[in-house]
């Protein structure tokens, strides 16, 4: 049997899929399953060691396609253009086995995404009704408002054996983060049994050093970054907040486009006369999304506006205090079996209002988050980890109540 997955295109996204992916391993155990995501992310699906077969979505085919510069200036070309794209990236997963697929599941709601199925050609094409792709899948379900995320994920799969699932989460141990695995060139992420359609390497990046204070427990990751506007505390806060810390060991981290940002909380830090003591590693735009579990799975503490590397930090286990502004915590709060993680927000009149910009341009959901509110969590969190390596696994926080903090 043939399976083919079409994961979502953001971190978070993907990292609430996981549990769908575990599931779908469980059921179709001989399957071959295919997996396609962005390139960025390729490296992710490998830590759940599924024996699954991952390809980066577009990763060569577009490319030639942005060279000839009148598609992207005409908005019917630039369809066309990824219509073409598509359908050649289709025709090159075709051309791996004569057999053809027998389920297409597609976790985004995306047009293209169902687009997909049709050009793959699959038997079963399973996803849900939206933007009015339904005549492109053969198996369309209705999305429940109420649920989160990841239940959204595995009722696709329930659709298609009728069985009930829930939160999934298998240990993943990774080695700690060391200079030589930036410096190292063409070398990959340990896999057991993890097979690519392509090869997939690690980049070749700049030297970053890897002192003492980086061993595993010894550092705080901190991250300023979100896509979101409604999501991301101001710098302003950021500099106020980190300087009433008492002097730490802290690690930004962030991709390439979010250096600067990094770069200009570092610097406001720094130049503060009320605390100069901290020990500084960035590590913005220096790592893979494999660096990145590293150094979240064997941090002492992260602190994060809500984003994909804050899911990625809970599904690891890392303890975590979380800055929501406008996300709806029960649809995409974070999920983590180890109940230690925080989550800070605000309940106004306005929230969560799930928007990428503030309405009504005050961003109170995210100003009027307290340095107090953290540092409680964080304490709260500290007092937690030494009881929490010796229990049992905790059962799933609930995020049924609006004005939970978890």
């Amino acid at each position: 049997m043939r399976i083919v997955v079409r994961l979502p295109n953001w971190l978070g996204d993907i990292v609430m899929s996981f549990s769908f992916l575990q599931a779908l391993r469980k059921e179709f155990k001989e399957a071959e399953i295919h997996v396609i995501l962005p390139p960025a992310y390729i490296e992710l699906p490998k830590l759940l060691d599924l024996d699954l077969i991952i390809h980066p979505f577009f990763s060569k085919k577009l490319k030639f396609f942005k060279k000839i510069k009148i598609l992207n200036q005409v908005k019917m070309l630039q369809k066309l253009k990824y219509f073409w794209g598509l359908k050649s990236f289709c025709n090159s997963l075709n051309s791996l086995d004569n057999s053809p697929i027998d389920i297409y599941f597609t976790l985004p709601n995306s047009f293209s995404s169902a687009l997909m199925g049709l050009l793959l050609q699959a038997k079963l094409k399973v996803g849900y009704y939206a933007e009015g792709r339904g005549i492109f899948l053969n198996r369309r379900i209705k999305q429940n408002p109420l649920c989160h995320r990841y239940q959204d994920y595995l009722a696709l799969l329930t659709a298609v054996t009728k069985n009930s699932y829930s939160f999934m989460c298998n240990k993943i141990s990774l080695e700690p983060f060391t200079t030589t695995t930036l410096t190292s060139t063409n070398t990959q992420p340990p896999e057991p049994s993890t097979r690519s359609s392509e090869p997939t390497t690690l980049s070749s990046y700049e030297s970053v050093s890897s002192p003492d204070y980086l061993n595993p427990g010894s550092y705080i990751v901190i991250n300023v970054n979100s896509e979101k506007d409604t999501s991301r505390w101001p710098l302003v806060k950021w500099t106020s907040f980190l300087n009433c810390l008492p002097p730490s060991n802290l690690v930004f981290i962030g991709t390439l486009a979010e250096q600067v940002l990094v770069e200009k909380v570092i610097i406001s830090v720094k130049q503060s006369q009320k605390n100069n003591n901290h020990k500084i590693t960035n590590l913005a735009g220096k790592t893979t999304i494999y660096h990145l579990a590293q150094i979240l799975s064997h941090a002492k503490l992260v602190i994060s506006n809500d984003s994909g590397p804050s899911h990625l930090a809970a599904y690891l286990g890392a303890p975590i205090v979380s800055i929501t502004g406008a996300a709806d915590i029960n649809k995409t709060g974070l999920i983590s079996v180890q109940n230690n993680t925080k989550n800070i927000r605000k309940e106004l009149p306005c929230s969560p209002c799930v928007k990428n910009i503030c309405p009504v341009g005050t961003l109170e959901c995210l100003n009027s988050i307290t340095n107090d509110e953290i540092v409680t969590s964080m304490q709260s969190l500290s007092n937690k980890s030494e009881t929490l390596s010796d229990q049992p696994t905790a059962p799933l926080p609930n995020t049924n109540s609006p004005g939970d903090t978890r």
